[in-house]
């Protein structure tokens, strides 16, 4: 299927990685992974994903620089990229400016990794 949207996913914890790529996949994208930073910056030259989900903290570099390097590749055609944090705070004006730091970093919007997979699955698709 040439439509498939492609997702790239940069986060350290395997296991989180493993949960989002199946429901993401059984949700219709393709899906690659990353372990890290670095290597989620050679991937998304390799892949030029549609949209990447980049966790915040990580060892050998961290969401942001990660996330500055990838929308350097291709200027004008980059990627979305949507910041996975672990952080997060229930209170909609809490929300509110965690979602203007994540845009005001470069990214399109930050998820929280608690949140329901099927929400985020929505949202990837209004995003896309």
């Amino acid at each position: 299927m040439a439509d498939k949207k492609l997702i790239l996913i940069v986060d350290d914890d395997a296991d989180y990685r493993e949960v989002l790529k199946t429901k993401l996949s059984a949700s219709g994208f393709t899906v690659v992974e990353a372990e890290n930073g670095e290597v989620g910056v050679a991937q998304a030259k390799s892949v030029n994903p549609d949209l990447v989900l980049m966790d915040v903290k990580m060892p050998k570099m961290d969401g942001v620089e990660a996330m500055t390097q990838i929308l350097k590749i291709r200027p004008g055609k980059s990627p979305h990229v949507i910041f996975l944090t672990a952080f997060g705070d229930p209170h909609p004006e809490i929300y509110a400016t965690d979602q203007r730091f994540a845009r005001e970093m470069g990214a399109f919007d930050y998820f929280v990794k608690t949140e329901d997979l099927d929400k985020i699955v929505e949202k990837i698709r209004k995003i896309l």
